[in-house]
């Protein structure tokens, strides 16, 4: 669907949709214009807002890192935004050929698990002290999209 018919929709990411997420951190938009020529990155928006920008960096020619800015409006959303994020990531990770997706959290929010593990990406390790940008202990999940033995 386009934007021009219906409220809830999914763009390739501008740098120009930061200036409609003002609940993102301060330092999200030097970050992404850093990662941009190494992601795939979508604009998730409802009613010309908003609601989440997601993503996939490219590590490696093999390995990507997928992560989610989400609005706390983007819960009311969660399911058409949810099954949109997971069918253009499954799509991009089947055509860039990817062995390895993964993806970190704070480990004590089970929502974003929940999401990751929606997602496809299971929980990989232990608790990851301090790993997180402010010091949060973080847990990895990850998903093989050609098996664990490539």
């Amino acid at each position: 669907m386009s934007p021009a018919t219906s409220s809830k929709y999914v763009t390739e990411f501008r740098v120009q949709d930061l200036d409609h997420a003002p609940w993102l951190p301060a330092n999200a938009k030097p970050l992404l214009e850093k990662i941009l020529s190494q992601s795939a990155i979508w604009t998730g928006w409802v009613e010309g807002k908003v609601v989440a920008i997601c993503g996939l960096t490219m590590i490696h020619p093999h390995y990507g890192h997928c992560w989610t800015y989400l609005h706390h409006e983007a819960l009311a959303h969660r399911y058409w935004l949810h099954r949109r994020t997971k069918r253009i990531l499954h799509n991009y990770v089947r055509a860039s050929e990817l062995w390895r997706v993964d993806a970190v959290c704070v480990e004590s929010h089970v929502a974003a698990s929940v999401w990751l593990d929606r997602l496809g990406l299971k929980r990989e390790s232990g608790p990851m002290p301090f790993y997180g940008p402010q010091g949060e202990t973080m847990v990895r999940h990850v998903w093989f999209p050609r098996g664990i033995n490539g």
